[in-house]
């Protein structure tokens, strides 16, 4: 008596029958049941049977390309995953290079199915580390040699006489690509694949529930061949690429400006993928590059600028690339021969902050947030800052934000500003304007102090890097440092004996203005200090930490004038401790 067909065996003879057919079939019924079937196959004769059946009936047009790759991945994946196959994976591979190695004739669903069983290898490398799957130690080298000997040529070929549909092919390679192709295969068309990618990614930037669903949900692999072949591709093309990021950034950001509510979050996935993408695109162009165009760093800021909103939300420590693009492009675009071009970028960025009802708009405010870090960022690297741009762009933000009762904004209007009077700018009007300024912006920012608009290290920052200016500033203003003495040791005697606390702070900022003083008037501006600090009843702590700032500045101010001074007063400072 015959024994009765297993049931598997029956769905597999019947997958087979199906396969042969000329007549169109249900793709995604056959494909679901060649996933299930394939991997739990018992007998090699007929996964032999299968494999072909499968490398040769899936090449009708019903089969979409990349219902394909996805359909092998997936077989391979299974394959690798189940725990007692009947068939060792080793067994498996062997047949499926016995079918790729006798094809002739290659097909894009040929080739795609070949792209699918590729890109399991690092799961494979990754499973074999841990459970030890291949007792042939060949199957990596199936993969490699798969890539390198028939992926590679064949998709070459398909990519040089290919009028249509060339973006399936893109997808398919990006999606087992690797950095190390750039080298190894550098005759890759590699502007075809960036131009496809970026038209593709800018489509998942600007509509991306209207975006091929396998570039979203490949998008880590998408966001990586996109890196390295931006490496490879000309300038124009990505001059073209920057172009396209400068336009969908800009699109995303006015959509989100229209649309959305202070309480969306920008960390989701979407957001940050895209943030993502653009980062390390952008990063693997300027690393890659000599000598960048002036007009990519101008493009490179307006493309942060405008994401900002997802950085914001994300936040940016420990995201090196973006540190590594934002340092490369402040120095870049502050170097530049063409200084025109950093002015007209920051005038765009202004020009694109929306007050009235959009003022308070997070998008916008994130827009804002980045112009004033940039600028506290780059201003004191310019070789110039002409004197019309700070009495007409810089003294207006001054007067809108300085006094912001947003204090991340108060705050980045502080850095802009100290990074003017850092300027290393030698020029004689310009040096007149610092001087000319110097005072109102510490009668300003103390006051701010006062009001607990800003902290005491905040403060105690400013009157840092003002005070180290005043070496230069004193050749046109021998008076100015003191000036800023005086007022800021009448400030002190003019706080009412209950704020302790800010007496000590502003003490500390007199002290670090000292030894920037006149050599013959230094012991006097110290005798003072030593006599704030026996008048005002500071609190133990208050007094060893206002003794220990005198030391440190004394200490590294290499004036002999300071130190016997100092050891003079020894004594007499101990006993205030």
């Amino acid at each position: 008596m015959s024994m009765p067909i297993d049931t598997d065996d029956q769905a597999i003879n019947h997958l087979l029958t199906v396969l042969a057919q000329d007549k169109s079939v249900s793709s995604p019924a056959v494909l679901n049941n060649l996933v299930y079937y394939t991997p739990r196959t018992k007998s090699v004769p007929q996964l032999i049977r299968l494999v072909n059946a499968i490398f040769k009936g899936t090449s009708r047009p019903e089969f979409n390309v990349l219902e394909l790759f996805e359909m092998s991945q997936a077989i391979a994946q299974w394959k690798l995953e189940i725990s007692e196959p009947a068939i060792p994976p080793a067994e498996f591979y062997k047949i499926w290079d016995s079918c790729f190695r006798e094809c002739y004739s290659w097909t894009r669903s040929k080739l795609s199915i070949l792209a699918g069983i590729l890109s399991t290898r690092e799961n494979f490398r990754s499973l074999e580390t841990g459970n030890f799957i291949d007792d042939s130690r060949q199957i990596i080298k199936l993969y490699d040699s798969w890539k390198r000997d028939i992926f590679i040529p064949t998709w070459c070929e398909f990519v040089k006489r290919s009028n249509r549909d060339i973006a399936s092919l893109i997808l398919i390679y990006a999606a087992i690509s690797s950095p190390s192709d750039a080298c190894r295969y550098g005759f890759l068309p590699w502007n075809v694949v960036t131009i496809h990618l970026s038209r593709l990614f800018l489509r998942h930037m600007t509509a991306p529930g209207q975006a091929e669903p396998f570039f979203e949900k490949n998008l880590s692999r998408m966001a990586k061949t996109l890196q390295t072949s931006l490496t490879k591709s000309d300038k124009s093309v990505v001059s073209d690429f920057l172009s396209l990021l400068c336009r969908g950034s800009y699109d995303l950001a006015f959509f989100e400006l229209r649309n959305q509510t202070q309480t969306k979050d920008y960390s989701k996935q979407y957001y940050s993928h895209v943030l993502f993408t653009a980062v390390v695109s952008l990063n693997s162009i300027l690393q890659t590059t000599a000598k960048a165009p002036t007009s990519w760093y101008a493009q490179v800021v307006m493309i942060l600028f405008n994401l900002n909103f997802i950085a914001e939300d994300i936040g940016i420590v420990g995201f090196d690339s973006y540190q590594s693009v934002y340092e490369i492009v402040c120095k870049g675009i502050t170097l530049a021969d063409d200084q025109a071009v950093y002015y007209d970028t920051v005038k765009v960025m202004n020009g694109n902050i929306w007050g009235g009802t959009w003022s308070g708009n997070k998008v916008n405010r994130a827009k804002l947030l980045f112009m004033l870090r940039f600028m506290g960022s780059t201003l004191s690297e310019l070789s110039s800052i002409p004197i019309p741009f700070i009495n007409d762009f810089i003294q207006p933000l001054q007067k809108v934000y300085m006094d912001s009762t947003e204090e991340d904004i108060r705050e980045s209007a502080h850095i802009m500003t100290l990074s003017i009077f850092s300027s290393h700018n030698n020029d004689a009007d310009f040096l007149r304007w610092e001087c000319q300024n110097y005072l109102p912006y510490l009668d300003l920012s103390t006051n701010q102090f006062l009001r607990q608009k800003i902290s005491d290290k905040q403060l105690i920052l400013i009157y840092q890097k003002m005070s180290s200016q005043l070496p230069i500033l004193q050749h046109v203003d021998g008076h100015l440092s003191r000036e800023a003495l005086h007022y800021t040791y009448l400030t002190i005697l003019n706080c009412p004996p209950q704020q302790l606390k800010e007496q000590a702070v502003l003490l500390k900022c007199l002290i670090f203005q000292i030894l920037y003083s006149n050599e013959h008037h230094l012991v006097d501006w110290l005798d003072t200090t030593q006599e704030l600090l026996s008048s005002i009843k500071f609190t133990n702590e208050q007094r060893h930490d206002i003794i220990t700032t005198l030391w440190d500045v004394v200490s590294h101010s290499k004036s002999d004038v300071a130190f016997k001074w100092w050891y003079g007063r020894l004594d007499a400072i101990r006993s205030r401790l």
